[in-house]
């Protein structure tokens, strides 16, 4: 137990002076009797015993208070263990062109996916695995994999910036994947629209630019941009190759990723410019299969030890002497005003 304000306790001294010249002070007699042998035969009721102590509760009172008053608190502390990690953030392309369902593997005959549709599938494995079963890959009939593994990546903590004509922060790295992770399951693509013709867009350097403000003060020897994009950057405020400089003064890596395989083609001259001025790598990926092994490269990372921190957690405590101090001066008030009252 410690106190926030431990010189307040000195009050507690006057108090206790207050309270030994109560108890030895004697009252003026207010009926005289001629003889108290009498008196002193009758039995001692339970009220007259009460009595005795009444004179106590408001000092008690009071003391409590003071105690509160120097808020005492209850300090645990702890060493955090030692995490192995890097501080990654994924920024991911929303733009009307990902509604191309190129991505998937012929073979799929489910319902066509969207190229955002596999992105967020992809992620999702290389954040985090749901369950051992799901990081096992599945194997056809010649006994070959169908699917890459991704580990996931537990120690690390993972942001999230989307974008198409705007970018948006929607996550800071953080360890709680699951809530990175339902907000990855919220992005959704933007459509053409007459109210405003660049929302479909694609602007790549600002989308790199708020990566880095949400990295540039992270504490982290390691930090890291996965940027994936099927397009080419048309519209935006900052230039790529200016947030690609910015990236590699603040010693941010950007790793790029160009996907699809049809229609309109991404910027792949872009994408490797910025890999390289950053020092990160340029990967390209037409299908799923592809695409997952890209994130299992970015996945081989070289990871960042953190050093045990000593953590202090404090618990204000200040509520029960409030409590008790003030349940004491109204049950003196309530008693000396009702059962115990003085006449006259």
């Amino acid at each position: 137990m410690s106190f926030a304000f431990p010189l307040v306790l000195g009050l507690l001294l006057p108090i206790g002076f207050a309270l030994y010249r109560a108890s030895r002070a004697t009252r003026r007699p207010v009926l005289v009797f001629s003889g108290m042998e009498g008196l002193r035969a009758l039995p001692r009721t339970g009220a007259q015993r009460v009595k005795r102590w009444l004179g106590l509760l408001p000092w008690l009172g009071l003391a409590a208070l003071v105690v509160a008053l120097a808020r005492p608190q209850t300090v645990r502390s702890y060493v955090e263990s030692e995490e192995r990690g890097v501080s990654i953030l994924l920024v991911i392309d929303r733009s009307e062109s990902m509604l191309q369902t190129d991505l998937e593997d012929p073979a799929w005959r489910g319902r066509p996916r969207t190229r955002l549709d596999v992105v967020k599938e992809v992620v999702r494995d290389f954040v985090d695995v749901e369950d051992e079963s799901a990081a096992e890959p599945s194997v056809d009939a010649s006994g070959r994999a169908q699917r890459n593994v991704l580990p996931g990546r537990p120690q690390d903590r993972i942001g999230l910036v989307s974008f198409a004509g705007y970018a948006q922060s929607l996550c800071p790295v953080t360890l709680d994947h699951e809530a990175l992770l339902e907000t990855l399951a919220d992005v959704r693509i933007t459509r053409r629209s007459a109210e405003d013709p660049e929302a479909h867009l694609t602007a790549i350097g600002d989308a790199l630019s708020i990566a880095i403000a949400r990295l540039r003060d992270v504490d982290s020897r390691s930090r890291v941009i996965v940027l994936l994009s099927d397009g080419e950057s048309n519209v935006g405020a900052v230039v790529p190759k200016t947030a690609a400089e910015i990236a590699a003064a603040e010693g941010i890596r950007v790793h790029t990723i160009g996907v699809g395989s049809s229609g309109q083609g991404f910027d792949e001259k872009t994408l490797r410019a910025i890999a390289e001025r950053t020092g990160g790598q340029y990967f390209s990926a037409a299908q799923r299969a592809e695409l997952e092994q890209v994130y299992l490269d970015i996945d081989a990372l070289e990871t960042t030890r953190h050093p045990p921190r000593l953590r202090v957690v404090t618990a204000e405590q200040y509520r029960w002497p409030l409590v008790a101090g003030l349940v004491a001066l109204f049950l003196h008030v309530l008693l000396v005003s009702t059962r115990f009252r003085s006449l006259p």
